[in-house]
């Protein structure tokens, strides 16, 4: 992964993947709470939530607040 977590707003939209995060509320016997929850997802603009079908986890690409960029290594040599 590369840099800091960056305003979704500035996220790619030409299919490259990413990091997103958001912030949920998670209902427990203390109360509820916040939690910071990370997915790996991409844009699909076919799609009604802007997030390609392969990466739904039940957010809306307005749902995210951040995103990482990921620095994707070459494909390992032939054998």
């Amino acid at each position: 992964m590369t840099g800091d977590w960056r305003p979704m707003v500035e996220a790619p939209k030409d299919g490259t993947p990413f990091l997103a995060g958001l912030w949920v509320t998670v209902a427990s016997s203390d109360g509820d709470r916040k939690e910071w929850q990370q997915f790996f997802i991409w844009a699909d603009d076919m799609t009604e939530d802007g997030v390609h079908p392969d990466c739904d986890h039940g957010w809306n690409w307005e749902d995210y607040s951040h995103f990482l960029a990921l620095e994707i290594p070459a494909p390992p040599a032939d054998a």
